[in-house]
């Protein structure tokens, strides 16, 4: 399964980090434009620092952007780069990210490593993790996609400083539920540091997130690809 990582700042050490994991430094990194405004010129330089070797995407901040038409557009610019199996992508982002930059990785040479790097409440605790991803279809979404978990989930819940209080909101929705799927000490947790989590802060914040990842990460090593009906315990 994935290695999940959560702490701040998660960044640190990535060098290190990606070759303790088999990784290589030659990395595909993608953004969403709002994600690459926001914190794309701190990262690269934080990955160059580190020795890596980059190729950097960007591509619009809306659910349009999980498509064939863009991911194709993205496989040409990774073929121009000379991208290999020896490289590696970085999804950085929500949820719309983490979906097309898995997507990509699993379809690239039949699949390089990707990592997800997710910027939201609601990916660090949910679609980050577990490697379901998938492009929109006219006739709907999700429909196209793979099994493709991550080597690494790379989980800051700082950059959660950047959202609006309703994605907060949104994000929430989905600890909640693990409450209701884990055990009642995290429910009670969460009834009781409700304030201090939607309000981000520390040591609550990181607790319900780094709690919540690892019941996903639990359900999903005992139904990895759904086929004994645990796993559908997560879409309650």
């Amino acid at each position: 399964m994935s290695t999940i990582i959560v702490g701040t700042p998660v960044t640190a050490g990535l060098g290190d980090l990606f070759t303790k994991h088999g990784l290589s430094k030659k990395t595909v990194v993608l953004f969403d434009k709002h994600t690459r405004n926001l914190f794309g010129d701190e990262l690269l330089e934080t990955l160059r620092h580190e020795g890596f070797q980059l190729i950097e995407l960007v591509v619009p901040a809306r659910e349009a952007s999980k498509s064939f038409s863009v991911a194709y557009r993205l496989f040409g610019t990774m073929i121009e780069g000379n991208v290999d199996r020896s490289w590696n992508l970085l999804a950085i982002g929500g949820g719309v990210i983490g979906d097309l930059g898995g997507f990509v990785a699993a379809s690239y040479y039949r699949g390089i490593p990707v990592i997800q790097f997710p910027t939201t409440l609601l990916a660090m605790t949910d679609s980050s993790i577990g490697g379901k991803v998938a492009l929109n279809h006219p006739l709907g979404k999700n429909l196209i996609g793979f099994f493709h978990l991550p080597e690494l989930v790379l989980i800051d819940p700082s950059y959660l400083k950047t959202l609006p209080q309703r994605e907060i909101y949104s994000g929430m929705s989905e600890v909640v539920k693990y409450g209701f799927i884990g055990d009642e000490t995290f429910l009670n947790f969460l009834d009781s540091h409700f304030k201090e989590i939607t309000e981000l802060r520390d040591p609550w914040l990181t607790d319900a997130v780094k709690k919540s990842a690892f019941i996903k990460e639990d359900v999903i090593t005992r139904d990895f690809r759904e086929t004994d009906g645990i796993r559908a315990t997560l879409n309650f």
